[in-house]
């Protein structure tokens, strides 16, 4: 039986939901999936997070995380003897190539977006050293190609993120009962963005939507906007909706839970995140599961989770806010004439391309096909 120990961000902290935690729940399915036995480090779970002995928390004050962290993950480099060691995040990639070569195990490190613009030396170094490099995207590898040479054209993988098709799903009737939740008429027209609201993350494009608000209100009076996320930018962007008179017009709900998720996607028209540097986004996909048109920016990973314009959306410049109004104005034009639709197209295609058991089989081809020794597992035939 194949071995992977696995360092990551977090697998279940309910304050810390997001794309990589996702992420990182996807591949360690992905490995068990297939047979593979795994031993998993997360950095910011609490034990009471964890549902079995498999993954070993780090219950300490933030900054001595990272500490226990590199002694669990050596520990386990040493008594668990790993084939692989996987990496969850480049700002662990030292302590996870460290623990790669006490081991002699095989590295890998993940890689998402953001994370990887304007790397520093030392991780620039030890993923050239690494033996697989994980990227979510085209986008994402191409940036990482720019700063770091690779030895071999097989030291990158794409492996784009999975959606839980089973949970993201077409649901009419939560549509009336969240537009209720959020102090909505009956027949409004929804907008949605859901991300983080970082400072950092203002690449994101919502504020962009925010400005055209206004306007776009002059076309369709019963326009919304919700903004779901947080972030240290949401008290400036609330700030920014009182002053331009958007009260109750524009939503900034905070944090909203998975459940909470799927029913303000289900209550959607439009789900719109013009961003020009997303990694992938796969919070476009989840909207599209739900059968839901979406915009996203033409520069970045958005491009790929709409398959290059193949679904039922729109890829617009993110730096151009008349482009993006125009395509607004006409995917309204569009929900007006089919009030409620549902793209069974986008859905379709959401299955197809992005799904757990797609993402499962790759995962498996990636990390099998990759490893010469005996004991390599039978990739599942999920196709």
């Amino acid at each position: 039986m194949m071995k992977v120990l696995l360092i990551v961000t977090e697998l279940y902290n309910p304050k810390l939901r997001g794309g990589i935690q996702a992420y990182n729940n996807s591949i360690l399915a992905g490995f068990r999936r297939n047979g593979f036995d795994c031993r998993v480090v997360s950095v910011n779970d609490a034990s009471e997070h964890l549902p079995d002995n498999t993954v070993v928390p780090c219950d300490d004050v933030h900054w001595l995380r990272k500490i226990r962290a590199g002694f669990n993950l050596l520990r386990l480099a040493v008594s668990f003897r790993p084939d692989w060691v996987y990496c969850g995040h480049v700002n662990f990639s030292l302590l996870a190539y460290m623990g790669a070569k006490l081991s002699g195990a095989k590295f890998a490190c993940a890689v998402y977006g953001i994370d990887v613009f304007n790397l520093g030396w030392l991780p620039r170094h030890i993923l050239r050293l690494s033996d697989k490099i994980i990227a979510i995207s085209r986008f994402t590898a191409n940036v990482l190609l720019q700063q770091v040479s690779m030895s071999g054209p097989d030291k990158m993988a794409i492996l784009s993120p999975a959606v839980d098709t089973d949970f993201f799903r077409p649901l009419p009737e939560l549509r009336a009962r969240t537009k209720k939740t959020y102090g909505f008429e009956a027949d409004a027209v929804v907008l949605v963005t859901i991300g983080r609201l970082a400072s950092s993350e203002r690449y994101k494009g919502y504020e962009t939507v925010i400005s055209l608000m206004p306007e776009l209100l002059k076309s369709n009076a019963k326009l919304r906007y919700v903004l779901a996320g947080t972030g240290d930018d949401i008290g400036r962007l609330a700030s920014l909706v009182q002053d331009m008179g958007l009260s109750g017009k524009v939503l900034l709900p905070g944090w909203i839970s998975e459940e909470e998720k799927l029913a303000l996607l289900n209550s959607a028209d439009l789900f719109i995140m013009p961003s020009k540097k997303e990694g992938f986004g796969i919070v476009f996909s989840e909207a599209m599961a739900c059968g839901k048109k979406v915009i996203g920016g033409c520069v970045d990973g958005s491009m790929e989770a709409l398959l290059d314009g193949r679904l039922d959306g729109s890829l617009v410049d993110p730096d151009d806010p008349n482009e993006i109004r125009q395509q607004i104005l006409a995917s309204l034009i569009e929900i007006e004439q089919n009030p409620g639709g549902v793209s069974l197209r986008n859905r379709v295609l959401v299955e197809k391309f992005f799904s757990k058991e797609v993402f499962e089989l790759n995962v498996c081809k990636i990390f099998s096909q990759s490893l010469e020794r005996s004991g390599a597992p039978e990739c599942l035939n999920t196709l």
